[in-house]
């Protein structure tokens, strides 16, 4: 005898899903249904009892520092570099970018260029106008380390940016012009 399974036929189970649909069980059925699952115990019985606060068994407890050691070291290399699930082609260092972040946040008066706003110099962020990813592989490589390729913009507007939020970068370069005295000769 040949049994077919109706789970591979997603149209077969569609029918007799709506087929059974708004029919109740007999009294008789109910019974022999409950009879079945009498001594069970449910898969997830007791699951969130002991997971959460002074139940869970690690409650108050913390890791060694030997424990913790041999495990960085399993892990090391594991998911460094062009291994991280989150990789995008590695960082440019140049040694100088802390004095070319302080001589953009001066040379615009530390005021985020696109909304206007002056703020205090940790709360601003030195933008690239020309992504360094796009610089590395072109022609104009100098401009990564150039100051005239950094714009201020605050955490908010950075953020926006960089997560498709608002933002007209042409406007915020126009701005950035006239803010160094440049507009008049550019624009």
């Amino acid at each position: 005898m040949r049994v077919l399974s109706i789970a591979k036929d997603p149209v077969r189970c569609l029918k007799i899903s709506t087929a059974l649909k708004g029919r109740k069980h007999s009294a008789e059925h109910r019974r022999k249904l409950s009879d079945s699952c009498k001594g069970r115990v449910p898969w997830n019985k007791g699951f969130g009892d002991y997971i959460v606060g002074e139940k869970n068994p690690r409650y108050g407890k913390h890791w060694s520092q030997e424990w913790r050691k041999r495990r960085s070291a399993v892990m090391k290399g594991r998911y460094g570099g062009s291994k991280n699930p989150n990789w995008k082609g590695g960082r440019i260092f140049y040694p100088n970018w802390t004095q070319l972040r302080e001589q953009c946040l001066e040379k615009y008066g530390f005021r985020c260029v696109n909304c206007l706003r002056q703020m205090e110099e940790k709360r601003l962020v030195a933008h690239h106008i020309f992504p360094v990813r796009d610089l590395v592989r072109s022609p104009l490589r100098r401009l990564v380390g150039d100051v005239n390729n950094l714009i201020p913009l605050c955490c908010r507007c950075h953020w926006q940016i960089h997560n498709g939020g608002k933002y007209d970068l042409d406007k915020a370069l126009h701005l950035a012009l006239n803010m160094v005295g440049l507009g008049a000769r550019v624009g």
